[in-house]
């Protein structure tokens, strides 16, 4: 399918992703591309020098104002989860969705996205889906590729938070029949925020015939100070300690046992039978 451009309506937020104009400052110049301005605009009295990152700008009260950010991007290839998201309601799939008059037929990028199933089961309204990560610092900005066709269509929303309890959202969101392309957007933020969140309520029908409202979204790229919650994709191998062999113990020598002599007996002398001759005479 086609892939058409569709900005959102946020002023100077509306362009690509790195686009120098959402850096600008107030002092006249953009910062260095790959950094932010980490203050959200909070700060308005800057000076431009060359003592901070980049040779960006700062200020007497909020320090360095350009920080540096790195792009995250989750294809999907190899599932949400090896891309750093969390989700149960989401599916990762390659193909069309295999209902009709609905879904794309394939991945906006590569082989695989990721899709909210609307068929029976979730037929009915406001079945809700929902895909996040906590990115571990500021997010400037994120730009995705979306796909919302069929009649069934229901909301999308992208929502925002610090703690990945309480949520801002409607951020921004998309409802209804968009035509079975994909479509790309954008959005910056102009708040601190370190979680994001998909969230896709279904429109459905109560009369159980809602089954052409799966929405899919793929080709994710997020801005963010933070490290971000993606495994490495090459782990290294954890060592395993190799267990020193236990000693076996000393043999200790047994002692021949102490021969004891037996002793001799002492012979018994034989009495001996004297016979006085003279007995034997007869008076």
């Amino acid at each position: 399918a086609a892939r058409v451009m569709h900005g959102l309506t946020h002023g100077d937020n509306v362009t690509h992703l790195h686009d120098p104009r959402r850096r600008r400052l107030s002092c006249g110049a953009a910062c260095p591309s790959g950094y932010y301005d980490h203050t959200f605009g909070n700060c308005n009295n800057w000076a431009c020098g060359s003592s901070c990152p980049g040779g960006s700008y700062t200020d007497g009260g909020c320090a360095c104002a350009c920080q540096a950010y790195t792009t995250y991007t989750a294809d999907f290839e190899s599932g949400a989860a090896a891309d750093g998201w969390t989700t149960d309601t989401f599916t990762q799939l390659s193909g069309s969705t295999g209902s009709s008059q609905t879904g794309p037929s394939g991945a906006s990028s590569g082989s695989y996205y990721m899709y909210a199933e609307t068929s029976s089961p979730n037929t009915v309204a406001d079945v809700t889906y929902e895909m996040y990560q906590n990115f571990g610092g500021d997010i400037v900005e994120v730009e995705f590729d979306y796909h919302m066709y069929g009649v069934d269509m229901g909301t999308a929303y992208l929502d925002a938070s610090n703690d990945g309890s309480s949520w801002d959202e409607a951020v921004t969101s998309w409802s209804g029949n968009q035509g079975n392309s994909w479509h790309s957007a954008y959005y910056a933020f102009a708040t601190s925020y370190s979680w994001l969140r998909f969230r896709y309520v279904s429109a459905g029908d109560e009369g159980g015939g809602g089954y052409t409202g799966d929405f899919s979204i793929d080709y994710v790229q997020v801005g963010s100070s933070g490290t971000g919650s993606a495994p490495d994709p090459t782990p290294q191998p954890t060592d395993v300690p190799i267990p020193t062999p236990t000693a076996k113990p000393t043999n200790v020598p047994i002692p021949n046992p102490t021969r004891v002599p037996i002793p001799v007996p002492t012979p018994v002398p034989t009495p001996t039978l004297s016979l006085n001759c003279e007995s034997w005479r007869h008076s």
